[in-house]
């Protein structure tokens, strides 16, 4: 789901407190945000030096998939008594600023199909085709032989 250079970091932390859990100076790129909280009675913000990246109010708050550059550190604001739990994925870079090469000298996969299926795929289209607008010509044209009428030599 995560680019393979991801970084994941999570913590539990209790209490009043601030609590840095990425500390960098150089831009990072947050791509998911999880929290959870043993109770009600708090709140849990994380923050980065632009901005608010997530606001906890209540007791869970499910997976947040963003694309947020964050330009310094980030931190964890708690208050209450209970616990919280957060987890943070990032880019220790910011995506479009880095310069990344593909290699494509062997790949033998496009898109979640090997070429194998890809032909396969394109022959049965073409079997489709065939059958269905063979199917119209034939109910058009009869180029298949159709039974006379034996009864009346008239009618064709």
């Amino acid at each position: 789901m995560f680019p393979i250079q991801s970084i994941s970091t999570s913590t539990v932390i209790s209490g009043n407190t601030t609590y840095p859990l990425v500390s960098t100076t150089s831009p990072i790129y947050i791509l998911g945000v999880r929290m959870q909280q043993s109770g009600t009675a708090s709140e849990t913000v994380v923050r980065c030096n632009n901005g608010v990246v997530g606001f906890n109010y209540g007791k869970d708050y499910p997976l947040d998939l963003q694309n947020f550059l964050c330009e310094g550190g980030v931190t964890i604001t708690k208050t209450g008594n209970d616990s919280s739990f957060v987890s943070l994925t990032y880019l220790p870079y910011w995506a479009t600023s880095t310069k990344t090469e593909v290699n494509f000298d062997h790949a033998s996969i496009l898109n979640g199909y090997t070429y194998g299926e890809l032909w396969i795929g394109l022959l049965l289209l073409f079997i489709f085709l065939i059958q269905f607008f063979g199917g119209i010509l034939n109910q058009v044209f009869g180029l298949k032989g159709r039974a006379r009428n034996t009864r009346n030599p008239n009618i064709k």
